[in-house]
């Protein structure tokens, strides 16, 4: 039996019990949304590596053939890419030989090091992932 000042007492209650069952699940919402993001990144980031390792075993046909630094061989042309499966995510990539001024001085003489540089945009802001290898020159 129900007392005439406990009426509106199951509907008070049950808006009580919508509105937090409402904010557990936009809670629920945002940590799902959350979660994409960071495996969208991941996987970005994971791509971005295959690519740059890609690029720079390409140039493994050079090493040791007595290709100097200037040498046009190891460079590869800067392509773009759309990766396969990747949500539309497109990559640029460029390869070069590192510079003179920024190599090591304690670098044998007869090694070339060459980078991949590889750039992509996320809703975050733009990315980029930078590989470095040694090669080679057998000169000596």
């Amino acid at each position: 039996m129900i007392c005439k000042n406990q009426q509106g007492f199951i509907l008070v209650d049950s808006l009580i019990g919508m509105v937090v069952l409402s904010v557990a699940l936009l809670s629920l919402a945002a940590l799902f949304i959350q979660t994409t993001k960071g495996t969208i990144a991941t996987d970005n980031q994971t791509k971005a590596t295959y690519i740059a390792n890609e690029q720079l075993s390409k140039l493994k046909v050079n090493d040791g053939l007595k290709k100097d630094r200037g040498n046009p061989d190891w460079v590869i042309v800067p392509k773009t890419l759309l990766a396969e499966g990747n949500h539309g995510t497109i990559f640029t990539v460029q390869t070069s030989v590192v510079p003179a001024t920024e190599v090591p001085a304690d670098l044998h003489p007869d090694t070339i090091p060459v980078k991949a540089t590889v750039s992509w945009n996320e809703p975050t802001g733009p990315r980029q992932l930078q590989m470095i290898t040694y090669y080679y020159y057998g000169a000596r």
